[in-house]
């Protein structure tokens, strides 16, 4: 579908799944709050979302808070002896 402006472009998202039911949606340049609500509102809904957003790298991506959660955001993780041995991670210690 042609988004006619810009500004539209979360309201377009959402109108696509609601009125074709498609199985995938591509979108370019996910950038705004609206637009990554209606990502993960489409997401929600079992819709296949293949996106793109500007970012140098994937970590300008998992730091921006607009988009982290749609490139699987960043969770901290407690890891017991054997996990860190198993998978060659040092465990820092911090007192």
């Amino acid at each position: 579908m042609q988004v006619a402006k810009p500004e539209l472009q979360h309201q377009v998202m959402i109108e696509a799944v609601e009125n074709h039911m498609p199985e995938v949606i591509v979108i370019d340049e996910i950038g705004t709050e609206l637009e990554a609500t209606a990502a993960r509102t489409i997401a929600e809904r079992g819709v296949q979302l293949v996106g793109t957003a500007h970012g140098n790298r994937l970590e300008n991506l998992i730091k921006n808070p607009t988009l982290s959660d749609l490139v699987g955001g960043v969770q901290s993780v407690t890891l017991g002896d054997d996990e860190a041995r198993l998978g060659g991670v040092k465990k820092c210690f911090r007192t």
